[in-house]
This record gives C-alpha cells, structure tokens and sequence, in this order.
C-alpha cells in the first residue's frame, strides 16, 4: 500500500476548513473569540442562526477541535478551544502566506460578523493576500505600457492583487509626483516618471 500523500498539516487544516465552510459557524466561532468566558444560553438568540441548524453546527465545529464543552440541552457550556484556534490560526497563516508574492509582508486583517443584536464581532488573522497596485497616467504610450506591464508581472508571478489604471489628474495629483507614468503599490509610490521593464516591474512588485 502507497503512502498517504497529504501532511499530517494538510490534514488537519482541511479538517479545520471543512468546519469552517459555512457562515454560521464562522459566526459562532467570531462570537466565541469574543467572550472571555464560557457560553451559557442559546446562541440563536444573538445570532443570525436557524434553532434547528444550531446543534449540527456546533457538532461540526465541536469534532474538528474548534470548540469545547457540552452542546447538548440542557447543559450547555461551550466556548472557543484556545489550543486548536492557535493551531488553526498558525495552520492558515502559514499556508495562505506561502501564497502570496515573495517579501510581501502580511499586515492583520479582521473578519466582521455582525449579528442580530447590532454587535459585531471580531475574528483576526495575520494574513493579508490582495495588493492594491496602481499605474498612474494620462493615457499617454509610456503610461498604457506600464499598465500593460504591470499585468503582465501580476499574472506571471502569481499575485492576488487588483490593479487599478488612474488617469484622474486630480487623483494623480494626490501623490506628489514629478513625472509619469507612475506606479503605486499599497499607496505607496515605488516609481515615478520612468517606464519600467518587467523585470523591474517584478522586482517592485516582491520588494
């Protein structure tokens, strides 16, 4: 018999995935993180969940570790598996970080859930995969090339990021530049006044 291809890693982070694949267990697990204690009560009640969905719910979340205690009525006491959510946290981190462009730094972010009591809870992960890259100019030949530039670097080095073409000279005008075209990454102007080859486009790209 062959071995098993997966990682014990690749296991597990499915197992967690498939736990997480759906949006009321990602409330329930939102609403969790946020308590300081264990939750007492029916969770239906705060949140935007179904009564008669909420115990295959918990089960789910419950057998893949992201959850702890009793589920059942009428002693229920659950809240979030400290350990395993570390785990999960550094499990996802780690594989969502190995895709991303080489030396993008991964800043947090939160997942927002808001509930029917006007709360919002709050989930966050250092994980960051979209780039916000724009190629600024006037329709000139130097500025569609850029552009044109740029998605080709984006496509070839495999990024998540969205690319915007700003020909707004008032927008443009927001940046303080000298000369076009220029190209802004996260905000952050890395050239201006030059037409760059791919591979310098690249370069600035995984800086």
């Amino acid at each position: 018999m062959k071995d098993k291809p997966y990682t014990v890693e690749q296991e597990q982070i499915a197992r967690f995935a498939k736990a997480m694949g759906h949006p009321a267990r990602m409330a329930i697990l939102a609403f969790l993180a946020n308590q300081e204690s264990c939750f007492f009560g029916d969770i239906h009640e705060v949140l935007p969940i179904a009564k008669a969905t909420v115990s295959q719910h918990l089960k789910e979340l419950k057998e893949a570790g992201l959850i702890q205690g009793e589920i059942e009525t009428p002693k229920v006491r659950y809240c979030i598996n400290r350990e395993n959510w570390e785990l999960a946290r550094k499990l996802f981190t780690t594989f969502l970080g190995d895709c991303q462009c080489k030396g993008i730094t991964a800043p947090f972010f939160k997942i927002i859930v808001r509930s029917s009591t006007n709360y919002d809870y709050y989930i966050n992960f250092k994980v960051e995969l979209e780039m916000e890259i724009k190629v600024l100019g006037t329709g000139c030949s130097s500025c569609k090339a850029l552009y044109e530039t740029t998605k080709q670097a984006i496509s070839e080095l495999g990024c998540d990021a969205t690319l915007i073409k700003e020909e707004d000279l008032l927008k443009i005008m927001e940046y303080n530049i000298l000369g076009l075209p220029a190209l802004v990454i996260d905000g952050k102007v890395v050239s201006a006044g030059k037409r760059l080859s791919l591979s310098e486009v690249k370069e600035l790209i995984t800086k």
